[in-house]
């Protein structure tokens, strides 16, 4: 009644099934899918990730060299100055981000934008951090008691007020920037 070619086709049946399981269960998505991490969203994220950032000069940086904050120490110690061929050859790794100013209109602005290798399916493997790692301000220096204090007030308001540099930043990044790169980071996630 029992041959050996229907226990042969009993075992290989049921190593499809244990295959077949295993397959199905977590395997398949290590073997048919790249693994993903967190998004890095926040500074907190970025600390955690241990990924050094970097550009081709350390004006990123300079504000933050006097500030006593943890987060900033640890920042400027992960921020590496490239030279241009080094910064190419990172731009397509996973382990380095790219800083990159959120404007007040929006808009992104880069330096690296211009570049060759920046191009719109290059930039669509990245994603810009919901929260910003670190904000600064515009200083204007004049002296002690300087007449033009007063006038200078007055003019920081009404440029605020009237939203006229909200359109210099849109009409300066229309005019010289590569607007393709721009649209592709303001849809990724």
């Amino acid at each position: 009644l029992y041959s050996p070619l229907h226990q042969f086709t009993a075992i290989l049946q049921m190593l499809f099934i244990f295959v077949t399981t295993i397959y199905i269960s977590r395997i398949s998505s290590i073997l048919t899918a790249p693994r993903y991490e967190k998004p890095i969203n926040t500074g907190n994220d970025f600390i955690k990730s241990y990924l050094s950032w970097g550009d081709t000069d350390d004006t990123w940086v300079l504000d933050l060299e006097e500030s006593t904050i943890p987060h900033h120490k640890e920042l400027i110690k992960r921020y590496k100055i490239l030279s241009k061929p080094e910064f190419q050859d990172r731009f397509y790794s996973t382990e380095f981000g790219f800083p990159i100013e959120r404007l007040h209109s929006g808009i992104f602005a880069a330096r690296f934008f211009e570049n060759e290798y920046v191009t719109e399916k290059s930039i669509k493997h990245y994603m810009d951090m919901k929260e910003n790692l670190y904000y600064d301000f515009i200083t204007i220096a004049l002296p002690k008691g300087s007449p033009l204090l007063k006038r200078i007030n007055t003019l920081i308001q009404q440029i605020t007020e009237s939203g006229i540099y909200l359109y210099w930043q849109s009409d300066v990044t229309r005019k010289y920037l590569n607007i393709n790169i721009h649209e592709v980071i303001q849809q990724v996630p």
